[in-house]
């Protein structure tokens, strides 16, 4: 199994332009790529962010894709008082970060007629397509968490942009189950990925639903053809994954996997993308923070037709031993406009929030 490694962010650089040179050069086995980025040694970094600090000091949840010769990063971090959504961008031929600014952030009523996300937008998940929408065609979409009730009773909402800086909102959540009123706390839905099926406005969605406090959470698959629809498809299966042991004992989400005495089937915060590392046949990578656990975040894959009732196979972890941190969570993969890793593979790139808790953290990266 290969380890996980964790670089400076100027080696990143630097590597990734021989990985294209590589990918240019080599076998389509890239194993030239592949020994070079698995032998190589580890560093740990925290960036400083080159053209200034967001406010307060918590940065995760992270939405990279690479677009040309532009890395593009959208992150969920800390404004007064809540959650906002900020971006930078690193543009391999000039070499250079463009300034770190906010670009979502919630509404009020003078923004928006139907001011469900007030409260906080975070969790962004960015694809590129067409999208018409008001009489316009824009490039990007978004999908982001917000509320208006800093309890929980979180929804999906979208927003489109063609430069990736500038976005309009759609007024409505895509999805939400607002509060009761009988006095009920749950998350709701949220912290969801998107990939494109069709380069167009035709996605797939994954996103998180916790009905309940009492339920364990889980994802739900869906289909958008417009972008501001949604079709549910189905559960995402847990068989394979790492689940919760509550106080008694008990396996909460699954069932105890008595070879390796691990509880099974429970997925919590995840991103997901596509892949085709045998070149037909789609794959779908996940990484999830492991519950229960804030300093450890692990990877899966599973073919795409096996998502309802296959079994996920573990790849690796990040942790607390690789990055000197206690908190390592809320993790987001690198991908191409349409949110493919293929054009890395074997490589897998990891972007998350690392330090020493949720409120103290960093964006990070690793490569498995």
């Amino acid at each position: 199994m290969k380890s996980i490694q964790v670089m400076t962010l100027d080696l990143l650089n630097k590597l990734r332009i021989l990985i294209f040179f590589c990918l240019l050069f080599s076998s389509p086995s890239l194993s030239i790529a592949g020994n070079f980025v698995t032998n190589n040694m580890l560093f740990s970094y925290q960036p400083s962010y080159p053209n200034g600090t967001p406010p307060y000091n918590y940065n995760y949840a992270p939405s990279v894709i690479f677009n040309g010769s532009v890395q593009q990063f959208w992150w969920c971090g800390g404004a007064n008082p809540t959650d906002v959504i900020y971006y930078t961008s690193y543009d391999f031929n000039t070499m250079k970060w463009s300034d770190i600014i906010k670009v979502l952030w919630p509404a009020h009523t003078s923004q928006n007629p139907i001011p469900w996300d007030n409260m906080l937008t975070c969790d962004p998940s960015v694809v590129m397509g067409s999208f018409p929408y008001n009489g316009i065609n824009y490039s990007y979409a978004m999908y982001y968490s917000g509320t208006d009730d800093m309890r929980g009773f979180t929804g999906v909402g979208v927003a489109f942009s063609n430069d990736g800086i500038n976005w309009v909102k759609y007024p409505e959540p895509l999805i939400r189950k607002p509060n009761p009123g009988d006095g009920t706390i749950f998350y709701g839905y949220g912290e969801q990925a998107v990939i494109s099926a069709n380069g167009g406005s035709n996605l797939w969605l994954w996103i998180l639903n916790e009905p309940s406090s009492t339920i364990p959470q889980v994802y739900n698959l869906y289909e958008s053809q417009t972008g501001t629809d949604l079709q549910l498809q189905y559960q995402i299966t847990g068989n394979g994954v790492w689940g919760w042991i509550d106080g008694y004992g008990e396996c909460v989400g699954g069932e105890y996997v008595q070879d390796f005495g691990l509880c099974n089937g429970f997925i919590t915060e995840a991103d997901f993308a596509v892949g085709y590392p045998s070149g037909t046949t789609p794959v779908i990578y996940m990484i999830t923070d492991h519950v229960n656990n804030t300093s450890q975040m692990d990877l899966y894959q599973i073919d795409w037709d096996l998502q309802s009732s296959g079994t996920w196979s573990y790849l690796g972890s990040i942790t607390s031993k690789l990055t000197g941190n206690a908190f390592n969570s809320s993790g987001g993969f690198l991908k191409n406009i349409y949110g493919d890793v293929s054009p890395w593979l074997p490589i897998i790139e990891v972007y998350f929030g690392s330090g020493l808790n949720r409120n103290n953290d960093n964006l990070w990266w690793a490569q498995y």
